[in-house]
């Protein structure tokens, strides 16, 4: 079976993560498929280990083809506009948050020309409530946009993992739609969010996302402090339905089960009631994960736990390798994307770690009990590191500490609860609302050591972590560890794993300066790479929302993306959201020499972004530098000149602090947000030059890119920096015309993505052509 289950998963890999083309797979996938009919026709001596590896091939690359094909969409046609279309659709499913309300959409017609949408619709509702349920024909106006990535190397595909779930478009609604008909459709997803208001009539705010949680897998209402504070200390975990809590409610309902069966006695003299108490355990469980929806990571450890339950219903319960075995071919013939997910890796492994660990004899009294449990904690602590490392950039110092006594606070106190809760729920709201209370008092003692544990010294620990060959190694060595018993193959499992991790990082050569205008949407980021190895982040803004952070999802993805552990300086043009919505989060994630920022004292009282920026800064030990002249500054290679900002008095765009990066005969322009009054400043000053290449300043509006500035700098390559359809239109036509009569050459993140270029300080070429 191991064999069989490391063959699948080099399969999957060979046809994800090889430059093959798509013709060539498919005649991979036939002469596979041939050879593995040969093998089995041919004779049994020998045979098996040859039919498991052909096999386990076999099964990766139709898998991996297979997704491929139904992953390919065709364009989207939407209606042009930003005020909304009539619409009529079916409500499948229904999540509330702080902020919003998110509707999953199918059965999508527009009105009035009765024009379908094939595929489901996330549609969100923003400043007001909706009574909408699933199940539920609704209509409204709405606008819609394709699912749509940050085209930023190392940052994680949210659209991809939508267009897999089938949700094929974004929207956004004004105001709530009417329900229009209620219909019998998505009754379990109507209990659901029942269950949710139930919730929010009897918990108090701060654990009504915790309970919703556990209860019924939705996780909207859990704040961003909770995240941070569980990720940090290493519980996330245990309020998301997954491998542990379906585990939890298996084990307590085998328990229930099987106690109530050893009372009835004419059930217990005659069958086994240990194997029915596993079937109806199962059944249990079942019911169970669809109240939770049936999320990719419910059907992951639902498939696990079945297995096992059935194993010991058909007294096989020693056959837990088999049962693993089984349910990851399963889930990576139906979801062969699921191998790179982090759900996948660190439930896998974890039951793999206590099934490794079963085997291990330990005194039956509460001292075995609580040695196998700390062990437990601390093997599986080590053996999941390397994917936290990997997806999350993050090593939790304390999860050992954290999870001894949370893992059994959560499994023996709040999931019975809020298992009893349910119970009591369709007798008497009353009783159910007190044990329902029960629980989220529960949690709040677990939300309160989370956040205790997340603010010890050291916590929040971040590092770039192995690369994606390096992890795909570990894979497939943590898979052969397990498939084999003997001490020399395990050894060299464990040796190639330990080398893999120091797999190296696809970062710049040194001797060059790599400058990237990332793809942040509607706001401008830049990153540069010294001739001497260090980088510096200029301006760090984008789009701002209380569930997503520019500085961490994308910018600091990029940067672990190319093994950076630090930085030497970090540059605010000026105090605009668009420029420094994710300097906090930077100047937390990485140790910062400095950080630059242009004269502005009144925003600097004023500006409560601006505030915790520097603030950060200071709790970090980063040197704060404030330029209110122009200077030269020496160093990593290059020169970097600030410019003379405009006067005191100016308007804050035009007094942003204007800097150019000199390399040799190559000289670089990061204006900011400068308009036409201080683009004349400048120029008149005589501090401008031709350039190679500039960031054109506020993103292309009319306003900037006045004609004397674009002659002064006479420049090789003009960079956008702008979002897709967004909202102010930016740039600008007139704009986009001068620069182009400059004779430069025009780049936009809107449609080029990240623009990255590499000089060597004499010659000057663009990263990917």
């Amino acid at each position: 079976m191991g064999l069989l289950v490391m063959a699948m998963i080099g399969g999957i890999i060979l046809c994800t993560h090889t430059p093959l083309a798509q013709n060539d797979l498919h005649w991979l996938q036939v002469l596979i498929g041939l050879a593995t009919w040969l093998t089995w026709l041919g004779s049994p001596a020998g045979r098996t280990r040859w039919l498991r590896l052909l096999g386990g091939l076999f099964l990766g690359v139709v898998a991996a083809n297979w997704e491929d094909w139904q992953a390919c969409n065709p364009p989207l046609l939407l209606p042009e506009g930003k005020k909304g279309k009539e619409f009529t659709a079916m409500v499948v499913d229904r999540n509330d948050r702080d902020d919003s309300i998110q509707l999953i959409l199918e059965d999508f017609v527009w009105q009035p020309e009765q024009t379908e949408f094939a595929g489901q619709i996330q549609l969100s509702i923003y400043g007001h409530d909706a009574d909408a349920e699933p199940g539920d024909r609704i209509a409204g106006k709405a606008v819609l946009h394709p699912v749509e990535d940050y085209r930023v190397p190392g940052v994680f595909s949210y659209a991809d993992m939508l267009r897999r779930q089938g949700v094929k478009a974004n929207g956004s609604a004004r105001d709530p739609p009417q329900v229009v008909e209620q219909t019998s459709q998505w009754r379990i997803n109507r209990l659901r969010q029942r269950i949710s208001a139930w919730v929010q009539r009897h918990i108090a705010p701060r654990q009504q996302g915790l309970v919703e949680g556990i209860l019924v897998g939705k996780r909207g209402r859990i704040t961003a402090a909770q995240n941070e504070n569980m990720r940090s200390a290493g519980l996330i975990h245990l309020v998301a339905i997954s491998g542990s809590n379906l585990g939890l409610v298996a084990g307590w309902a085998f328990l229930f089960f099987r106690r109530l069966l050893v009372m009835l006695t004419p059930v217990s003299r005659r069958w086994d009631v240990k194997r029915l108490a596993a079937l109806a355990a199962m059944l249990f469980m079942l019911g169970y994960a669809s109240l939770a929806g049936w999320s990719v990571a419910t059907q992951r450890a639902a498939i696990m736990i079945t297995l096992y339950l059935l194993s010991v219903a058909v007294e096989r319960g020693n056959q837990m390798w088999r049962a693993l075995g089984m349910s990851a071919i399963l889930i990576l013939f139906f979801q062969p994307n699921q191998l790179f997910q982090a759900g996948f890796q660190l439930s896998f492994l974890a039951v793999a770690t206590l099934i490794a660990l079963g085997d291990m004899d330990f005194a039956p009294d509460w001292r075995g009990r609580m040695r196998a449990m700390s062990l437990s904690t601390i093997t599986i602590g080590v053996v999941l590191t390397p994917v936290t490392a990997y997806h999350f950039h993050q090593g939790s110092p304390y999860s050992i500490l954290a999870n001894i006594p949370a893992i059994p606070w959560v499994g023996i106190v709040s999931v019975p609860l809020g298992m009893i809760g349910l119970m009591v729920l369709p007798w008497s709201e009353t009783w159910g609302g007190v044990v329902l209370s029960l629980m989220g008092w529960s949690l709040e003692i677990f939300d309160r050591w989370a956040a205790w544990i997340s603010h010890l010294p050291g916590a929040w620990t971040r590092f770039p972590g192995p690369t994606l060959p390096g992890f795909a190694l570990m894979v497939l060595a943590g898979v052969g560890w397990l498939a084999w018993r003997r001490f020399w193959p395990r050894a060299a499992c464990l040796c190639v794993a330990a080398c893999a991790w120091f797999w190296p990082h696809p970062a710049p050569p040194l001797g060059y300066l790599q400058l990237s205008v990332l793809d942040v949407r509607q706001g401008q980021s830049v990153l540069l790479h010294a001739p001497t190895g260090d980088w510096s982040v200029i301006d760090a803004g984008g789009p701002v929302s209380p569930r997503f952070n520019i500085g961490e999802s994308v910018i600091s993805a990029n940067l672990w993306y190319q093994g950076v552990g630090k930085l030497a300086r970090i540059v605010l043009s000026h105090p605009d959201l668009d420029h420094i919505s994710g300097a906090a989060q930077l100047l937390r994630n990485f140790p910062t020499g400095e950080l630059w920022l242009g004269f502005f004292p009144q925003e600097e009282e004023s500006h409560a972004q601006y505030k915790q920026i520097i603030a950060m800064a200071q709790r970090q030990g980063t040197l704060i530098r404030r330029f209110q002249d122009g200077t030269t500054i020496h160093a990593e290679g290059l020169d970097f000149h600030i410019l003379p900002p405009f006067p005191l008095r100016g308007k804050e765009n035009d007094r942003s602090l204007v800097l150019e990066v000199t390399h040799d005969t190559r000289r670089f322009l990061f204006p900011g947000d400068v308009q036409r009054t201080g683009e004349r400043w400048l120029a008149r000053s005589g501090q401008l030059a031709p350039v190679t290449l500039v960031v054109a300043p506020h993103h292309g509006s009319a306003g900037s890119s006045s004609p004397i500035f674009v002659q002064a700098l006479h420049p090789e390559h003009v960079v956008f920096s702008v979002g897709a359809r967004n909202r102010y239109g930016f740039p600008k036509p007139a704009s986009v015309a001068r620069w182009a009569a400059s004779g430069a050459r025009l780049w936009r993140t809107d449609q080029d993505g990240t623009v990255m270029f590499r000089s060597d300080g004499h010659h000057l070429e663009r990263v990917g052509d």
